[in-house]
């Protein structure tokens, strides 16, 4: 991964924003769906970020990274965690 910050980040305020999103339409507050389409739009964002890091990759085989994209387009809350810790594991064990 060559900017581990900038994916954590990216998933840390996509995270956010989508939860306070889903708050503040839950309890019915004033601007909630501005709030929403706001963290759609870090949630697309951090995709996008996830799925550059790996295809850019050259560590990971082509089946990986198919299995990567996928996770990254369907599970991507899932995928962030798991790719984050791996890249941050193959850092230290390097």
């Amino acid at each position: 991964m060559k900017n581990p910050t900038l994916f954590f980040v990216g998933y840390v305020i996509a995270l956010l924003v989508s939860i306070s999103g889903a708050i503040i339409k839950i309890l019915h507050l004033f601007d909630g769906s501005t709030v929403t389409a706001l963290g759609m739009f870090f949630t697309l964002s951090f995709i996008f970020i996830g799925i550059f890091e790996v295809i850019n990759n050259r560590r990971i085989q082509r089946a990986e990274k198919t299995m990567w994209v996928l996770g990254f387009l369907f599970l991507f809350w899932l995928a962030g965690i798991l790719y984050y810790n791996r890249c941050k594991a193959i850092k230290i064990n390097r």
